[in-house]
């Protein structure tokens, strides 16, 4: 099968005839389809559509399973613990510190992480996290055999979830580096990238940011052959989920590009553009290097192929650079400012349309990257695939803001969004009070120790290391403990309106009007709340 589909992919090619033309063929570029737009949701409830309760429920089942299984220990982890470790990370993400552990330290404690699980059950967690059964795992050589069946299930629910986006006009194909520089076999080293050693992730994105697809690296068996070599199949698979002939552009570089690919491409009625290299595009006499320098910076020279109405454009800048296109030409030629070394002036030089549409268009991937490195998840860890569960944590937050930016753009336009920074804390706030219930505390109360009958009661109540104490003048001392600090709860869940009720017990200072020292206090909330006839701070803060 792969030798004929060799052979009629020389067939093509040799059979291609180009031509000298300003133009192709008149075609329909119309996009047949639209973006819909959602309501405005909750951060924490855009997050929960991609990471439902049936993966938690899966990774939670499987690290109780691995934990008896290597251990011998029953870890009882439940669905909670395992949102609020999610939520721990996500929170370390934006608080940065030099170690996972200062967390929970007297002399810097963070309240919010070490208020949500102790450290040695965070640090059990993190150490037996499972996602599929190891006893399970086919073996090296059988058919079925997977290089990535421990994060499977993770990977596959993620992806089933992204396609079912709703997808725009423009969108492109490139790849990102998960940074990793552990011993594994999947490893790879790309020079030109900011983390140059990691697993290569090949990823589908609008011009957004948003991912609709994507797919991991493994050499063979990355993805479905289909006889085009690996880079067109790469693309050719992520572009499976796109609808076909609904007119949508698809860009990507000269890594993956091919005449071959841009044909399959159109039989599917999915347009393109993309930067080829010269040893993949034959028998297309264009201008070379030389001849275009002699001509000026902005000279371009284009050929068309009228069976499948390809364009071939090499352009001019500093270099040239050479496209290759199924639906557009060099018409209508723009002007692009360029810095001139000599001059030293910024001039104006011509651009085809073919270029201008790629620059424009082919930046989405990146843009996620950029995001994904803002707030990321970055912890150390022995289990060389924790790094992926960690890009599928991060790129399920960034895509969840970016959704909830669309929607916000399209129903409350005008009106200034919530950033990203803002949106995971949201999150992380969320998932950290996953299953609020007050923790025993080991031990009697403080208070409840101090026996005031007793005649020694006074000397219990004298701070000795205090100066007074020392000149034989008993400082008093308070009799009860502080008051341990209650954090406000996120605006997605005091603004619900669902579960909030006038709780009676003991005093505290109100949230809302900082005056009142009301027993009444918010169930859900854990606040105090003024609520009389003269101040109803309860009314006030729920909306």
């Amino acid at each position: 099968m792969k030798q004929s589909n060799k052979f009629m992919k020389k067939t093509v090619l040799n059979s291609l005839r180009w031509r000298h033309a300003s133009k192709g063929k008149e075609m329909d570029t119309e996009w047949k389809s639209h973006v819909t737009a959602g309501i405005i949701k909750s951060p924490v409830e855009y997050f929960n559509s991609f990471l439902d309760d049936d993966i938690f429920e899966k990774i939670c089942l499987e690290t109780n399973k691995y934990a008896f299984q290597d251990k011998g220990v029953e870890l009882k982890c439940e669905v909670w613990e395992l949102r609020r470790y999610i939520g721990i990370l996500l929170y370390l993400g934006v608080v940065k510190i030099p170690t996972t552990r200062m967390a929970w330290t007297n002399n810097f404690k963070l309240s919010a992480v070490s208020d949500a699980l102790p450290r040695n059950r965070f640090e059990k967690i993190k150490s037996i996290f499972h996602i599929n059964d190891n006893l399970k795992q086919p073996g090296k050589g059988e058919d079925n055999y997977d290089k990535l069946y421990k994060i499977r299930p993770l990977l596959n629910k993620l992806k089933e979830k992204f396609n079912k986006i709703s997808q725009e006009e423009y969108q492109s194909c490139d790849e990102q580096m998960i940074s990793f520089k552990g011993h594994h076999s999947l490893k790879q080293y790309l020079p030109k990238k900011p983390h140059k050693w990691g697993f290569k992730m090949f990823s589908r994105a609008g011009v957004s940011g948003i991912i609709y697809d994507f797919c991991l690296y493994v050499g063979d068996g990355t993805c479905k052959s289909y006889g085009l070599g690996l880079s067109s199949d790469i693309v050719l698979h992520l572009a499976s989920n796109i609808p076909e002939n609904q007119n949508f552009k698809l860009f990507f570089d000269n890594w993956f590009t091919s005449v071959s690919l841009m044909i399959a491409l159109k039989e599917r009625g999915i347009l393109t553009v993309g930067t080829i290299r010269n040893n993949r595009l034959k028998n297309v006499n264009l201008l070379n290097e030389k001849q275009l320098a002699d001509k000026g910076r902005g000279s371009f020279d284009i050929k068309v192929e009228g069976t499948y109405n390809l364009i071939s454009c090499r352009w001019y800048d500093n270099k040239c650079v050479q496209l290759l296109s199924n639906y557009i030409a060099d018409t209508p030629v723009s002007e692009c400012m360029r810095w001139c070394r000599k001059e030293k002036i910024m001039v104006k030089i011509p651009r085809p349309a073919i270029v201008d549409r790629y620059n424009r268009n082919m930046g989405g991937v990146d843009l996620s990257d950029m995001l994904l490195e803002l707030y990321k998840v970055n912890h150390r860890s022995k289990k060389w695939y924790m790094r992926i569960v960690y890009w599928c944590i991060n790129v399920t937050v960034v895509n969840s803001w970016l959704l909830y930016r669309r929607d916000h753009k399209q129903s409350l336009e005008g009106t200034k969004h919530m950033p990203l920074i803002s949106f995971q804390l949201d999150i992380a706030i969320e998932l950290l009070n996953a299953n609020v219930v007050r923790s025993r505390k080991r031990g009697r109360p403080a208070f409840a120790l101090l026996n005031f009958n007793s005649p020694s009661s006074s000397t219990d109540l004298v701070d000795r290391s205090s100066p007074a104490s020392s000149k034989g003048i008993e400082s008093p001392k308070s009799s009860f403990p502080k008051r341990p600090y209650v954090m406000a709860p996120a605006k997605a869940k005091r603004y619900d309106q669902i579960g909030h009720w006038v709780q009676w017990g003991s005093k505290g200072r109100c949230r809302m009007c900082s005056k009142g020292f009301p027993r009444t206090k918010c169930s859900k909330c854990n606040v105090h709340l003024c609520s009389n006839p003269k101040n109803n701070c309860f009314l006030l803060y729920h909306t």
